[in-house]
């Protein structure tokens, strides 16, 4: 991949016109009523989040405060990256650039560290530093964060001479060790996806993680959120107007519990609330919480059955897949590749990539 400078290499725009140019339009603050602008701020994080925008020190700030300060960012210019240039923005919520005295009294208060005031107060003792306050909200820890790529196999170092291949078969026995831990676990035979495609550390690291997420108990989303008072409505009881809203609160409840739901560009929200509700909040999954480095994946699809295969051929199927496809099957009818209805995935809550 070659070097991308987003100071350069992008074409800059407002960072609300980037978001309309991929089919999210933002709503004004006027535009939210209380009842929505939970689930609308989040679906406003989410999208900011799917070109790589992300932000830090929000807990200062109510939720009319916060969409109101993102209303007024989104006329700002940004560079519009490409998402394969894998060049992330964090914008410092506090930080109005003009380096004021509120400025810095506010991240000494509420979001500074001990050992920062400390060192702070050693640089410029004359400082009156503010006491240290918790802040009002709790929003930061659940701000969507960059995907965290499995960790990629590593060289060997130099110097580190292993002629007869040691290493190897001692990964190979631990690998081994793994998918019997995993079996174990689950109460049967391992089904081996594609582990064999992937660097051997690499596939370690991701056996590490199915073993661990297989130890953890199934339970059905929906009795984890009620568990926690954050059960979703019937669809039936949602109007059209506010079913968006809870939509997206919904999905970044999920998100917050280890839940990421895939391919969902043919359906509605409607269509997809009622998906969820209906199968994916009460089938069985593994909630690890928020984690960099394992979620739950549910796919809207379904089981790939030949139905499901036909959507999954007309909306989402790559054309090099479709190629290699008809290349293999030649006598195997596929429906022709068609542009989703929807925009959505995009800018869905991301778990590990």
């Amino acid at each position: 991949m070659l070097f991308f400078d987003p100071i350069d290499d992008a074409e800059w725009m407002p960072s609300r016109a980037i978001l309309i140019k991929y089919g999210f339009i933002p709503l004004r603050p006027a535009e939210v009523g209380d009842a929505h602008l939970c689930g609308r701020l989040w679906e406003l994080n989410y999208a900011l989040a799917g070109r790589r925008i992300f932000f830090n020190f929000t807990d200062h700030l109510d939720d009319h405060a916060l969409y109101a300060w993102l209303d007024t960012f989104l006329d700002e210019p940004c560079a519009d990256c490409p998402l394969e240039a894998e060049t992330n923005y964090r914008v410092d919520v506090t930080d109005d650039g003009s380096g004021s005295d509120e400025t810095i009294q506010l991240q000494m208060r509420f979001f500074s560290t001990e050992k920062e005031r400390a060192h702070l107060q050693r640089s410029f003792p004359d400082c009156q530093m503010p006491p240290r306050q918790k802040a009002p909200h709790d929003r930061d820890r659940f701000l969507p964060e960059p995907p965290s790529p499995l960790p990629a196999s590593e060289p060997p170092k130099e110097g580190e001479d292993d002629p007869l291949g040691l290493a190897d078969v001692d990964r190979d026995i631990r690998i081994e060790n793994l998918k019997d831990e995993i079996a174990e676990a689950a109460g049967g035979a391992m089904h081996e996806a594609r582990c064999g495609d992937l660097p051997p550390a690499t596939e370690e690291a991701f056996l590490e993680q199915v073993r661990d997420l297989e130890r953890d108990s199934w339970q059905r989303p929906i009795d984890a959120l009620s568990a926690q008072g954050a059960t979703p409505l019937p669809p039936d009881e949602l109007t059209d107007e506010t079913l968006t809203a809870k939509l997206w609160e919904l999905l970044h409840n999920l998100a917050c519990r280890g839940f990421y739901v895939l391919h969902t560009d043919h359906l509605s929200d409607r269509a997809l609330y009622e998906t969820l509700w209906q199968r994916g909040l009460r089938e069985e999954a593994i909630l690890p919480g928020r984690s960099r480095t394992g979620g739950f994946f549910y796919d809207t699809i379904g089981s790939y059955g030949p139905e499901d295969m036909e959507i999954f051929h007309r909306y989402y199927e790559t054309a090099e897949n479709r190629a290699r496809h008809l290349a293999e099957y030649p006598n195997e009818q596929i429906p022709p590749r068609e542009t989703p209805p929807f925009s959505r995935d995009w800018r869905l809550p991301k778990g590990p990539s």
